[in-house]
């Protein structure tokens, strides 16, 4: 998959409006999904990651961790 293209090829609607009101705090998703790069940071982050400059990439745990809470919020 290429990380620019819309999160809608690996999320159901359901998934990435959950996860865009959680990420940006507001009261309805965007019209638009978000790019997958930023969808899987944003799960990332659900599950840990702290997306600090020097952090590299999520692992693999990490976005687990994330799928199961986004789950949650779904």
């Amino acid at each position: 998959m290429r990380p620019d293209q819309p999160c809608t090829v690996a999320l159901d609607d359901d998934e990435w409006q959950a996860l865009a009101v959680v990420r940006t705090n507001s009261a309805a998703p965007p019209a638009e999904p978000p790019r997958l790069r930023a969808a899987s940071r944003w799960i990332a982050q659900l599950g840990g990651f702290l997306a600090r400059t020097g952090d590299g990439a999520p692992g693999v745990k990490t976005l687990w961790q994330g799928m199961q809470r986004l789950r949650d919020l779904t």
